[in-house]
């Protein structure tokens, strides 16, 4: 899917849901579940000029705890 600010891919079917009240938390531990280093997410480090930074630790334990993470197809 293109989008104006990049592009996603849509997977069908996942069976996987996240929800937060902190927003750049949120995206951060998702970003690690599915293996993607947050600090290489060009929005999260604009996100962190505007909103103040997402706690890594955070994102260190889901990544942690996920295992492989969320499998990719």
């Amino acid at each position: 899917m293109e989008v104006e600010w990049g592009r996603y891919d849509v997977v069908k079917d996942l069976g996987f849901a996240s929800l937060g009240g902190n927003l750049m938390n949120l995206e951060a531990v998702t970003s690690a579940i599915m293996g993607v280093d947050p600090s290489k997410v060009s929005y999260l480090t604009l996100g962190e000029a505007v909103f103040g930074p997402y706690d890594r630790v955070q994102g260190e334990r889901a990544k942690s705890a996920s295992g492989d993470g969320i499998p990719k197809r």
